[in-house]
């Protein structure tokens, strides 16, 4: 399947749907065109492993919490199941499932595995592509980065066995927000400095025990620099915007074009409504949308947010991630630093992966231009030009973070694939390759790549096959399931290469 790169090094495929970084209906209708061989005895060097890997895929895409299970759970679920798992047709696993078509496609290979153990068969052909996700990858390379041995083991970045339950960061993290909120309420000191507005927010906010669903797509965005704002559309996803019952209509314009156009110190401000007369009204400093609106969660109707609940809940997140964690708020620090050091330098930011790729991210200022294209007409048409000589600075800051990140999962992909298919030629350091990042965010022709044979698959001296199949969508990668051992023993070299 053709891919391409972009200036981070991250792959993309080019097909338009039929990919496996489309939806699932795509995913689970692609299979690797060659198969390979699955051994079904137990003393063979990738039989029982591979197995194993296979039924942990299975339960995997049933979901329901079985992902947050060891991964003995996992195999024994899929035993225990076994009978309607080969019956996948009578609909008593599979309408439960979570992922129903990747569970389905995971039937039919299930099904010809226990196949060939009735014909008493070596070995069954197997061209399923079995995934191993990242948990938190955002997070995971900022992690390794600074160092922070106590994060790490949250980020399941630490010695485990088939026995033990993966950590689940985002739960660990609401754990984190809800005593944050009880300690500042215990707290007579820091009580002091609260509104009442604020005191029963905080108390509302500590009484719940929903924050792992609420605050998953936050903390995703969070790694990649996401603004105060988008946190918190981001948790608002999961809520069903109404009206709020305590405004009064009557008092009050119920369409504002413009709110807090000015402000006093009393908190008044200046309002245009629909007929354009304005007026003064005595509103809430903190903006109109905080109490004209709240938010009812779509799950658990009686749970409604306020703005200001959306508010306090980023800050506190924040808190439990960048205050608890200082080492993290340090780096952030220093790439800000570096994004300043550029912009009065006025070059690129440039940084070198363990790869060689060397990322020059250069963001220009775009200008708006209006043209009239015809004189029979006073229709103008609006313009955007790229400024060569300015960079957009405020992007080049922001854009700093997630792009690191971004190219750090590139380069584990990139001596993955290396070392996957190149067993006896392990590679770590090719010659440097320049990759430029513009306003288009185009990608740069990429050369000089002293090991791009490596690419082909063709040497695999000191395995049993060859290394033949393989796809990768950014942290995630998959190989066939007697592959799967090899693959995460690759994952962790890279890891220990790049970090």
């Amino acid at each position: 399947m053709p891919v391409r790169l972009d200036y981070r090094g991250r792959l993309y495929c080019i097909v338009e749907y039929l990919n496996y970084q489309n939806i699932e209906l795509a995913k689970s209708l692609l299979e690797f065109s060659v198969g390979e061989k699955v051994y079904l005895n137990k003393s063979s060097a990738f039989g029982n492993d591979a197995i194993n890997y296979l039924k942990i895929f299975g339960a995997n895409c049933y979901g329901n919490k079985l992902d947050k299970k060891s991964f003995n759970d996992r195999i024994a679920w899929v035993e225990d199941n076994s009978e309607n798992i080969i019956n996948f047709r009578n609909g008593v696993l599979l309408n439960k499932a979570e992922n129903k078509l990747l569970f389905l496609s995971f039937c039919f290979e299930f099904n010809k595995y226990i196949q060939a153990l009735n014909h008493k068969e070596e070995f069954f052909i197997t061209n399923l592509p079995i995934q191993l996700d990242a948990a938190v990858n955002g997070f995971q390379p900022l992690t390794l980065l600074v160092d922070d041995v106590s994060l790490s083991k949250e980020l399941n970045l630490e010695n485990s066995s088939w026995k033990d339950m993966p950590k689940d960061f985002y739960t660990f993290v609401g754990y984190k927000v809800k005593e944050f909120f009880i300690n500042k309420l215990n707290d007579p000191e820091a009580n002091l400095s609260l509104s009442d507005e604020v005191k029963a927010s905080y108390r509302k906010l500590s009484l719940l025990n929903m924050f792992r669903n609420l605050i998953k797509q936050a903390i995703m965005t969070m790694p990649y620099n996401a603004s105060a704002l988008n946190i918190v559309d981001s948790m608002k996803e999961s809520f069903e915007k109404l009206p709020n019952p305590d405004y009064n209509y009557k008092s009050f314009p119920t369409k504002l074009d413009i709110y807090q156009k000015s402000k006093d110190s009393a908190g008044s401000s200046t309002v245009v409504t629909d007929n354009k007369k304005k007026e003064t009204l005595k509103l809430p400093a903190k903006g109109l949308a905080d109490w004209v609106y709240v938010y009812r969660l779509k799950s658990d109707p009686s749970i409604i947010f306020t703005e200001l609940d959306f508010q306090i809940l980023r800050k506190a997140l924040n808190n439990a991630i960048y205050i608890d964690y200082p080492k993290l708020s340090a780096l952030l620090d220093y790439l800000k630093t570096i994004a300043d050091i550029s912009k009065k330098l006025k070059i690129p930011i440039p940084w070198i992966l363990p790869t060689g790729l060397v990322v020059q991210q250069q963001f220009y200022a775009t200008e708006k231009l209006k043209v009239k294209p015809f004189i029979y007409t006073k229709n103008m048409l609006n313009l955007t030009t790229i400024n060569k000589n300015k960079y957009n600075d405020r992007k080049q800051k922001v854009a700093l973070m997630p792009n690191l990140v971004h190219s750090l999962d590139a380069a584990s992909l990139c001596i993955v694939i290396n070392n996957y298919f190149n067993q006896d030629k392990f590679v770590v350091n090719p010659t440097p390759v320049i990759s430029n990042t513009n306003s288009t965010n185009k990608t740069e022709s990429i050369s000089g790549h002293d090991v791009s044979d490596s690419w082909q698959g063709t040497r695999a001296s000191n395995l049993q096959e060859k290394n033949i199949n393989f796809y990768s969508i950014h942290d995630c990668f998959a190989v066939p399931c007697n592959k799967m051992s090899k693959i995460m023993e690759l994952l962790k070299s890279a890891y220990i290469i790049i970090y």
